[in-house]
């Protein structure tokens, strides 16, 4: 998360994303500018530990359900 956020900073910092000149000229910008703002990175962060948690739900219950010593018998 800290590098995603340093690369957006570095980006629109030094404009390393930058339209050519004809382009530029339509749309009144000249570079893209990466705007992280930390209600953004704390949503993003949420969403990922949720979808991570879920995703632990199926197998957990899977397991909960087995039988231990049938487990390691067919092992």
């Amino acid at each position: 998360m800290t590098l995603g956020v340093t690369i957006c900073w570095i980006l629109t910092r030094f404009q390393l994303l930058s339209f050519p000149q004809e382009i530029a000229e339509v749309y009144f910008v000249s570079s893209i500018p990466f705007i992280t703002r930390p209600i953004d990175v704390v949503v993003i962060a949420l969403f990922a530990l949720a979808v991570s948690f879920l995703a632990t739900i199926v197998p957990s219950m899977r397991a909960a359900r087995m039988n231990v010593v049938e487990a390691l018998r067919h092992e």
